[in-house]
């Protein structure tokens, strides 16, 4: 059974990756890698660089050839990055898809690559699951700069102007902060039908000068 593939490979060590590639190189054919380097940014908050690729390979071979390939990659990351492959059958494009990843114990899993969460248990790198998902993102690099920079400007904004935007007679304009909990000031008197627009992660409110929670909002 014929197998279209695309890889995703991140690593700490870019000498890791080219031996990564060699590996996948050797047990593929019809290779064509796109490789990347992903740095801490405005909207990509990694530790550290990471060095990745983004491969569609074509195998004759099923899935259990596959899990051997990606045994031999493992080997060779161990708690230094992953690999994670998204096959399907081009029998079967529309019911026929699965994946395949590397795990930081040097073995090889299988199913959701949401079995990465383990990977991170594991070796302690909290954001190789931010790193694999920019690759599976596909957002070029000059996306992530212009996204970059509006969140800059939108933070210089709102250091400038403060969290809270209030009218003259004390109606909440537009809240720019960006905590879970929002503190609000006692010379608020009123919070404005777009006070919140198009914010996440408010969970609830807080009145200055009372001594009890009010959830009085959530998104």
């Amino acid at each position: 059974m014929e197998i279209n593939a695309r890889v995703y490979a991140v690593a700490t060590d870019e000498k890791l990756l080219e031996q990564v590639h060699q590996i996948l190189a050797e047990k593929t054919y019809h290779a064509h890698m796109f490789s990347e380097t992903l740095t801490p940014c405005a909207v990509l908050p990694l530790q550290q660089t990471w060095y990745g690729f983004t491969e569609k390979t074509e195998m004759t071979n099923g899935p259990e050839s596959w899990m051997t390939c990606l045994q031999a990659c493992a080997q060779v990351l161990m708690k230094n990055g992953a690999v994670v492959v998204e096959f399907r059958s081009p029998d079967h494009p529309d019911d026929y898809l699965e994946y395949a990843y590397t795990t930081a114990s040097g073995k090889a899993g299988s199913g959701e690559r949401i079995g990465l969460i383990g990977y991170t248990r594991a070796s302690g790198n909290q954001d190789l699951i931010t790193a694999m998902d920019e690759m599976f993102s596909g957002r070029s690099e000059q996306d992530r700069m212009f996204a970059c920079r509006r969140k800059e400007k939108k933070e210089a904004i709102r250091k400038a102007k403060g969290d809270y935007e209030i009218t003259a007679d004390g109606v909440l304009k537009r809240y720019r902060g960006n905590d879970a909990i929002v503190m609000i000031p006692d010379e608020i008197r009123e919070i404005g039908e777009s006070a919140f627009v198009d914010l996440k992660g408010v969970e609830r409110m807080i009145m200055e000068y009372e001594d009890y929670d009010a959830p009085r909002w959530k998104n």
